[in-house]
Parts: C-alpha cells; structure tokens; sequence
C-alpha cells in the first residue's frame, strides 16, 4: 500500500529533499549572477578607465597638434614674408641693372657719337 499510496510522512520527507535542491540551485544561481555582476561592474570601471585614458591621449594630441599647426603657419608667413621682401629685392635689383644698362647704352652712344 505505501508503495501506491505514500505516507504523509513520506510526502514531506520528499517535498523536504526537493525543496533542498530547489534551494541549492537557487543559490547557485544567484552565487552566479552576482559573480556575473561583480564581473561586469569590473569590466565596465576598466572599460571607463581606459575610455578616460584615450581622452585625456587625445586631448594631448589634439593640443599638440593644434600647437603645431600654429607654428607651422607661423613658419609659412615669415616664409612667405621672406619669399615677398626677396622678389622685391630682386625687382629693385633688375631696375637698377636696366637703369645702369640704359645709362651705360647712352654713353656709348654719346662716345660712338664723339668718335665720329
């Protein structure tokens, strides 16, 4: 008979054991997910720590480029300062030339007249 209909005491000793193991997972179960948690919440704060890093790497380099990019315009004025104050030299110098040539062609000019 206690093997088609169990005891009452038989009924709780089983639901006993089955609410053992129901227990026991459900504590793996959360030992897991809070495991998952912590993990997760590690791996996010290094996540931010490193995003934090790459920022504060970019912002150097957008500083030192923007310090360059300054200084190479800097250069390219007075290059081109330079480029402007040279052609001018080398104008003046040609008119000169042709003002010498020109004088030079006159007096020839007055000598070849003199001569003859």
């Amino acid at each position: 008979l206690r093997n088609t209909h169990p005891t009452h005491q038989d009924l709780a000793s089983k639901h006993e054991a089955t609410s053992r193991e129901h227990t026991q997972r459900v504590e793996a179960i959360k030992g897991f997910i809070e495991k998952t948690n912590t993990d997760t919440h590690i791996s996010h704060a290094m996540l931010h720590e490193q995003v934090q890093g790459l920022e504060r790497e970019h912002g150097d380099r957008a500083a030192k480029l923007e310090r360059k990019c300054g200084e190479l315009g800097e250069h390219v004025s007075r290059h081109m300062q330079l480029h402007e104050e040279g052609s001018e030299m080398i104008m003046r110098h040609g008119e000169e030339l042709a003002e010498r040539r020109h004088e030079h062609s006159r007096l020839e000019d007055i000598a070849h007249q003199e001569r003859s």
